[in-house]
């Protein structure tokens, strides 16, 4: 059996699993980090299951919406995904996840 080089990367394409997520890093295919949905509830934020595959059952894509003591407001996001200020202090999760302003 003859395999060409097209059907090989066409199989890998369909075969290869999106990439893994990590604990307090950004949640793939929706905006948000992946924390402890516990912790991301005590913040006041919604949990969405599905977005950080390869993490444990508690660990699921977390959106949450500070404000700041001076009144800036935004996302807590992994410090990799602001393009803005990011504050530390405001968010659940680890230190990289900041309130992006």
């Amino acid at each position: 059996m003859r395999f060409s080089i097209k059907s090989v990367i066409a199989f890998l394409a369909v075969a290869t699993p999106s990439a893994l997520a990590y604990v307090n890093g950004p949640c793939n295919g929706m905006r948000g980090a992946c924390i402890d949905y516990n912790e991301c509830y005590n913040y006041g934020g919604n949990s969405y299951v599905g977005y950080c595959p390869g993490t444990g059952n508690n660990i699921r894509c977390c959106q949450v919406y500070r404000t700041s003591r001076d009144g800036r407001s935004g996302p807590c996001l992994p410090t990799e995904l602001c393009s803005e200020e990011s504050l530390p202090g405001y968010c659940p999760g680890g230190s990289n996840v900041q309130l992006c302003v």
